[in-house]
This record gives C-alpha cells, structure tokens and sequence, in this order.
C-alpha cells in the first residue's frame, strides 16, 4: 500500500467519523467510527508510514470538510470494513 492510498483510505474513515458527528448518531455508531479512524491512525504511526504532525493535519482537513458537508446538508460514503485473511 503507497502513502497517498493510505491517506485516501484515512481520509474515508475520518469523514464517515465526522459525518457521524454532524449528524447526532447514537453513541454505538460514533464509537464504531471512531475506532476505524483511530485504529488505522495508529497503524499507520505504527507501519511509519505517517508521522504525527502529518496525521494532525489530514484530521484538521478533514474535520473542515466535514463541517462544510454538514452546513451544505451533505454527508460522506461510510467505508466498508475490510478483513485480512
């Protein structure tokens, strides 16, 4: 996996995280979000694939566009859990 498709990957994580957010889903569906974008993040930091400072500044990006969704009232694909086999 390159750098710029594990960004994308997180990228689609953090906006169905925020998308969840914005949206006032039930706690069960905020906390399933949040640990595929927390668990990839730390994999990622793990793998050195990303630093912090670089994971910081994707999250601050994405929160901004998440916000902008939600004004426009649009919301973002929720990714698809993936298995390794």
């Amino acid at each position: 996996m390159s750098k710029r498709e594990a960004i994308s990957k997180l990228r689609s994580y953090l906006a169905a995280l925020f998308d969840v957010r914005y949206a006032g889903a039930n706690g069960n569906s905020h906390s399933k979000a949040q640990g595929y974008a927390d668990g990839y993040m730390q994999a990622l930091a793990d793998m050195r694939l990303m630093n912090e400072r670089e994971l910081l500044a994707v999250v601050n990006e994405e929160r901004h566009r998440a916000g902008a969704r939600a004004d426009a009232g649009l919301s973002a694909p929720v990714p698809q859990a993936t298995t390794c086999a």
